[in-house]
């Protein structure tokens, strides 16, 4: 699987640099910026993969503070708001006011958000929507984190190896391991996350968060 994923990506990487090669002797400015965006995007994945990688195969403890999550949640989508807007894509984020922070891992909530606004961004399709909230349900002792997207939805038969190690419907975009690495984060934090998918309308995937994280609410 490891195998696969990286090959996609250094394949990505020669078609990029190969583009940049040819434009340098053509004297094609303008295509040497398209080759280098896919050179720079090939590097972003394999960076993930490697964080990925070592997400799963080390046991380790989430580091808890007082965590803001609705300010890493929008860090989240004003680092991928270029993207979505290069595909016409809207995105945005909401908070309730006045939430008070969370005990919790902000560099597991960060790596969680980004694998799954990211997901949502890739799901749409030209003129699509992404929205990820942020609240507190009241009485249930828990912040929820949801992001929703209008794509094609998950396929029913896929929908009970989504976690799984390797599994992605993105093809040679996705490395399998976005989904079960932001699963394994949550749960050390003794949080949930789960999904709903509708074939052609969308998904909608939910992060609950404990305000206490000795015990799941």
């Amino acid at each position: 699987g490891l195998a696969h994923c990286v090959k996609n990506i250094l394949n990505g990487i020669r078609s990029g640099s190969a583009v940049v090669e040819r434009s340098i002797k053509a004297g094609q400015i303008d295509r040497i910026q398209e080759g280098w965006q896919r050179v720079h995007q090939n590097n972003g994945m394999l960076e993930n993969l490697v964080l990925d990688m070592l997400s799963l195969a080390r046991e380790s403890k989430p580091h808890l503070f007082p965590t803001d999550v609705k300010y890493l949640a929008g860090q989240v989508c004003g680092l991928l708001s270029e993207t979505a807007a290069e595909r016409s894509i809207a995105l945005e984020c909401r908070s309730d006011e006045d939430m008070e922070d969370v005990l919790a891992d902000p560099t597991h909530v960060y790596r969680c958000l980004l694998n799954l606004v990211s997901n949502a961004v890739d799901a749409c399709d030209s003129g699509g929507r992404v929205r990820v909230r942020v609240g507190r349900r009241p009485g249930k002792g828990r912040l929820t984190i949801s992001i929703k997207d209008d794509g094609a939805g998950i396929a029913p038969e896929d929908r009970a190896r989504i976690f799984g190690e390797f599994f992605t419907t993105k093809g040679g975009r996705g490395t399998g391991l976005g989904l079960p690495v932001t699963k394994k984060l949550i749960d050390q934090m003794n949080g949930t996350i789960r999904f709903h998918s509708v074939p052609t309308k969308g998904t909608r995937f939910v992060i609950a968060l404990p305000v206490h994280p000795d015990r799941k609410n």
